[in-house]
């Protein structure tokens, strides 16, 4: 559900933002949360009965995957705390693309290494990093950090959480997700 959110925050601001219908701002991006925000309380509110039968039945799963994602996170971030440094490999290139997405009002943003055209590149994965940074007001070299972090975090708990129902076994999940680790 984190996954989904964030894509549902980050694409209904980027749509909005490609189409004109408001800048990409710290106050769009608020905006259409609490707009999914209302939208995820109505359908909690018609779906109550059924999420309160599977939190019962299923509380164990959900625990478990929720002190996954914190743990891995917090990890990571400890790992980035030792190691922030993000001008080796392709991070100069995210860095910069990242700091476009932040940086525009309207989509496509500016390419940063060719003034004055838009990014001729595939940028969307790097604006949903930049959505939270923004909403947040993180600076975008700590926040690209952070969402290494993040990303890897909500990857560890996708392959658990599928891993986990498909065999339906709570460790085989936990098999799952070490097995995403190592790759």
């Amino acid at each position: 559900s984190k996954t989904l959110g964030i894509l549902a925050l980050t694409y209904t601001t980027w749509f909005g933002a490609s189409a004109g219908w408001w800048v990409n701002s710290r106050a769009a991006a608020t905006l259409v949360f609490f707009g999914w925000f209302l939208v995820s309380t109505v359908c909690v509110m018609a779906r109550r009965e059924s999420l309160l039968r599977f939190l019962r039945r299923g509380w164990k799963a959900v625990a478990l995957g929720e002190v996954l994602f914190l743990l891995v996170l917090a990890y990571l971030i400890s790992i980035k705390m030792h190691n922030p440094d993000i001008h080796w490999g392709e991070k100069p290139m995210d860095t910069a693309f990242l700091n476009a997405a932040y940086k525009t009002e309207t989509f496509p943003a500016q390419d940063p290494w060719f003034a004055g055209v838009p990014i001729n590149y595939y940028y969307y994965g790097l604006f949903l990093a930049s959505l939270p940074i923004k909403a947040t007001g993180t600076n975008p070299a700590v926040g690209f950090n952070l969402v290494i972090a993040t990303l890897f975090a909500l990857t560890l708990v996708g392959a658990f959480a599928l891993v986990a129902r498909l065999a339906g076994r709570l460790r085989y999940g936990l098999a799952g997700a070490a097995f995403v680790a190592l790759l």
